[in-house]
């Protein structure tokens, strides 16, 4: 589990809200998404310490953003739709 990352929480605050404010509007969210694709974070198989640690400050930046936590992240993926691969192509088909 991640800490707070100083000691004073007003800090804290203003540093969430700089990082979603960088992540949130413009093109962020496509940087966001290239971010955590090179640092292996949709990766379901880690074979290296290195990879691990790049994973690791994948889930760092979003918390730093304020949306990483058990309880946000369960609610996030129940809510998402269940993909199921279509068979007649190869495709994927959300329900």
């Amino acid at each position: 589990m991640y800490h707070t990352f100083g000691l004073d929480p007003k800090k804290d605050e203003e540093i969430i809200r700089a990082y979603n404010n960088v992540f949130t509007g413009g093109d962020g969210p496509i940087v966001l998404e290239h971010m955590l694709t090179e640092l292996g974070f949709f990766d379901t198989e880690v074979g290296t310490e290195a990879e691990r640690i790049r994973q690791d400050y994948a889930k760092r930046l979003l918390v730093l953003m304020g949306i990483w936590d058990n309880k946000n992240i369960t609610e996030s993926f129940v809510k998402l739709p269940v993909i199921y691969p279509r068979r007649d192509k190869g495709d994927a088909e959300s329900v």
